[in-house]
């Protein structure tokens, strides 16, 4: 080999070094300046973004199911019916009770008419006369009383004729007596207290009516509380309890609705860079329902992130470690074809650009 030869070669060998070196230090540079999305990773399904769900307001059986999957409901509408003849006892029970007392008031509001026109009863009648006389009768019998007590002592009539002019006088005692105390019933105010009384029960009567009333009025309350109705106009998700029949205990769900056509994303993703979700960042998903290559990828935003661990979602790992699983809650923004609920979804979320040098050396 010659010399000139040996250096053709020297300075292929450097140009190739030179090449070399300045690859490695482009890569090396462009690790310094490229940067790349970092991505959040979560799974979820399509949910309705205004959803309620439809409670058991008590206990009982299920009479009648008036709407099912997918039907409009106004609002008011009836859900649910339920058993209530519990409530139909009571309540010709309390119609019985009514008819009794409204009688029974008819029948006082006729005697307080009748005594307030005829308040002194027959034997209290011209007691101020009866006792007038009777004091003029006592006054005569005592002065036949005294004469007689001298022609006694004289001898003139026998102590019988006597003993029975004092029997007479002790009889028209007691009758004048008597008709003091009927007058004094008067002056004492019988007939307003006959009066007070006939009105005191009638009000009595009245108060228990008024009481049933108010009965009747909350068992009214309490049918219509068995009658599950739509509080919102309405569309039905899924029908939970189906059967007449069925058992139900109070706060019992009975049904989901949704109160519009919007979806929304029920998210559920890792640890791994959770502290850097925030509400509004741009969520990439695809569905299995169409394909993403073909169609094209559909677009949210978040709006909830769950601030701890959403464990009842936690799967068992081995060794006992769970899963844990945080909720995200993202909108709908965008999707080539309608979706349908409660199709799977995964999804992306963009975080941050970073230096793709920080990504592959795990730096921050």
């Amino acid at each position: 080999m010659d010399l000139d030869s040996f250096n053709r070669r020297i300075r292929w060998v450097k140009r190739i070094l030179f090449l070399v070196l300045l690859f490695v230090f482009s890569a090396v540079a462009s690790l310094a300046f490229i940067s790349i999305d970092e991505l959040y990773m979560a799974s979820g399904i399509v949910r309705p973004a205004d959803d309620a769900v439809i409670y058991s307001p008590c206990d009982g059986f299920i009479e009648k199911v008036y709407h099912w999957e997918e039907e409009y409901v106004p609002r008011g509408g009836e859900l649910y019916r339920m058993e209530s003849w519990d409530l139909e006892k009571r309540r010709i029970e309390l119609q019985q009770q009514r008819r009794e007392l409204e009688a029974q008031l008819a029948q006082q509001e006729i005697h307080a008419e009748r005594v307030a026109d005829t308040a002194l009863p027959n034997w209290l009648r011209f007691a101020d006369l009866d006792t007038e006389r009777s004091e003029k009768v006592v006054e005569h019998r005592q002065n036949v009383l005294d004469r007689l007590e001298i022609l006694r002592r004289d001898g003139l009539i026998s102590q019988l004729e006597y003993d029975n002019a004092h029997l007479q006088l002790t009889e028209a005692e007691t009758n004048r007596d008597r008709n003091q105390l009927r007058q004094e019933l008067i002056d004492t105010g019988w007939v307003e207290r006959a009066v007070a009384e006939a009105n005191a029960a009638k009000a009595v009567t009245e108060a228990r009516l008024k009481n049933l009333v108010d009965d009747e009025r909350v068992l009214d309350q309490e049918f219509e509380r068995r009658v599950v109705r739509a509080d919102w106009a309405c569309t039905i998700t899924y029908v939970l309890v189906r059967h007449p029949g069925d058992p139900v205990r109070e706060g019992q769900k009975l049904m989901e609705v949704r109160t519009s056509e919007e979806r929304s994303l029920d998210l559920f993703g890792g640890e791994r860079n959770v502290h850097r979700l925030a509400p509004g960042q741009k969520v990439i998903f695809e569905t299995n329902a169409f394909s993403a290559l073909t169609e094209g990828y559909c677009q949210g935003t978040v709006e909830i992130i769950a601030s701890d661990a959403n464990m009842p979602n936690s799967q068992e790992l081995g060794f006992g470690r769970p899963r844990v699983a945080y909720y995200l809650k993202s909108s709908v923004d965008y999707s080539p074809l309608p979706l349908k609920f409660g199709a799977t979804v995964s999804a992306e979320i963009a975080l941050r650009r970073v230096p793709i040098y920080k990504v592959m050396f795990n730096l921050d």
